[in-house]
């Protein structure tokens, strides 16, 4: 691994260190990171789109949420590649998607509250079979535990960040139609409202994709970080680093 070539400054964190240096690295990268998002979710909004013409809002939502595994490989694709200063064409980022056990992410693993922590072990580092169980329980001690707890974070984050939105729709109502919020109720399910209940719901999967884009990013990097963290913990990356540059030093001192 070239890790003279990392855009991070390489050395051992604590975890919650780790975590900020996740969310620095969406903050740096934002731009780049919202196209990607954009062209990965416009298929999906596509698709959810199609099921709540086909009166399916539910089964819509379901999908958005559970194809989360998904986009996580998508996005640690461009975290992985940005790391090293590298912009590869879209075709790339989803290549993440290939070889990496998503079935298994999508199905039995789904509910892995270390998923953002197990993503890398599985993307990056091509394991299989025993040999990936044994890397994953090496790399999960120390760690495991606050790689949970980002997941529960996350997802309260979440809903409070969908609360904060009907919230902010709500008081940004005029008073003349706040009456309209007590019978919203009435008109999502009333089937001589079937445009405005449409429209409702066309509304509510754009905000839906609106908060997985803002928190879903945060949070595959987060995990990144902290199997990144784990791993220079476990094999010196700081040192060796340092090393080259001595190294690096020397050449030059004895060509001058």
């Amino acid at each position: 691994m070239q890790f003279d070539r990392m855009e991070a400054v390489v050395r051992p964190r604590n975890h919650w260190e780790s975590i900020d240096l996740g969310f620095s690295m969406v903050h740096f990268w934002w731009k780049p990171l919202w196209k990607i998002w954009c062209m990965v979710m416009l298929p999906v909004f596509l698709l959810c789109l199609f099921l709540i013409y086909a009166h399916h809002f539910l089964t819509a939502m379901l999908i958005l949420w559970w194809l989360k595994p998904a986009y996580d490989r998508i996005l640690l694709s461009f975290f992985s590649a940005a790391l090293f200063g590298e912009q590869p064409n879209i075709l790339h980022y989803f290549k993440g998607l290939l070889n990496t056990k998503l079935l298994l992410s999508l199905t039995f693993w789904r509910f892995d509250l270390a998923r953002s922590f197990h993503l890398p072990i599985l993307q990056l580092e091509g394991l299989k079979g025993k040999v990936l169980h044994q890397r994953s329980q090496l790399l999960h001690k120390n760690t495991g535990s606050t790689a949970r707890w980002l997941t529960i974070v996350s997802f309260h984050f979440e809903w409070l960040l969908s609360l904060s939105i009907i919230g902010w729709l709500y008081f940004m109502t005029p008073s003349l139609y706040s009456e309209y919020w007590f019978s919203l109720w009435d008109i999502l399910f009333n089937e001589k409202n079937v445009i405005v209940s449409m429209t409702l719901d066309i509304i509510r999967l754009f905000f839906g994709i609106l908060v997985i884009g803002i928190i879903e990013p945060l949070y595959v990097a987060a995990g990144f970080a902290l199997y990144l963290n784990r791993r220079t913990h476990l094999e010196a990356w700081d040192i060796e680093l340092d090393f080259r540059r001595i190294r690096e030093h020397l050449n030059k001192s004895v060509v001058l």
